[in-house]
């Protein structure tokens, strides 16, 4: 799969007997090529700052998990406030709280700087 570009570096995996998901990267019976794996690694680290930033004014649309590449959950944030015409508010202030003071890492797991 991973020959056929089936499985990107980034894609999110998970093994039988571990029931956390990781990077396909990270797994060396996928074979991707140690110069792949070090293109994740070397990356910049997304801002803690802009995040935090990003959650206070922009948090309702979900832009802060835009932001560290959390697009499932920033989409369901979104859809919440448009679809709810901004009746759910302090449903989506209080998760946007919870999470500023919770996420610790961006969605490829580097810590948030």
């Amino acid at each position: 799969m991973v020959d056929r570009g089936l499985i990107a570096q980034t894609t999110l995996v998970r093994e039988e007997a571990n029931p956390d998901w990781c990077l396909a990267a990270v797994l060396p019976e996928l074979h991707f090529g140690p110069a792949n794996r070090a293109s994740i690694a070397t990356k910049k680290p997304k801002w803690r700052f802009a995040y935090v930033m990003l959650a206070l004014f922009l948090g309702g649309a979900g832009i802060h998990n835009f932001y560290i590449g959390r697009w499932e959950i920033a989409s369901i944030q979104l859809a919440v406030t448009l679809l709810s015409l901004g009746t759910l508010w302090f449903v989506v202030f209080v998760w946007v709280i919870v999470e500023t003071f919770t996420i610790k890492q961006d969605a490829w797991g580097r810590d948030l700087t």
